[in-house]
């Protein structure tokens, strides 16, 4: 009779969520590499424009064309924030699901090793048994030796 592992099924299960966990981790780095991405343009886009705005008032400008400059300016850094704001919340919920998955490894691990256990015990038992029967037919065929001498 072959090995069978008690909790085949559970382990299977736990493996196929494992994967659907790992796609998951995928997808939320992609997300948050998206977010970083767009973080760093609006940053670079915040220097460029204030390079212009202090370029602009050396050269003189009328305080509409300031004011528009200061208002587009905060404009892009209360974006910048709201941005920093979503790449801090998007790297939390990566780590979370990052320890999610190192917990469910932990447990599929912990499956894989029971199992290894288990079959070793059973292939030993099933050596054990085996080496009994092989020990009677031995007996049996040296009595038959024994009286026919």
């Amino acid at each position: 009779m072959a090995f069978k592992f008690r909790y085949d099924n559970l382990l299977e299960y736990r493996e196929k969520l494992l994967e659907q966990e790992q796609g998951e981790l995928a997808r939320m780095t992609q997300e948050a590499k998206a977010i970083e991405k767009e973080y760093l343009r609006l940053q670079t886009e915040r220097f460029k424009y204030a390079e212009a705005f202090s370029m602009k008032q050396v050269e003189g400008i009328s305080p509409e064309e300031c004011k528009l400059f200061s208002e587009n300016l905060e404009a892009l850094e209360q974006r910048l924030l709201e941005e920093q704001m979503r790449l801090k919340k998007a790297m939390e919920r990566l780590e979370e699901q990052r320890n999610k998955l190192i917990e469910m490894k932990k447990k599929v691990e912990m499956l894989k090793v029971l199992k290894e256990q288990e079959e070793k015990r059973y292939k030993k038992e099933e050596s054990k048994q085996l080496q009994k029967t092989s020990d009677e037919f031995t007996v049996i065929n040296w009595g038959r030796n024994f009286d026919e001498i």
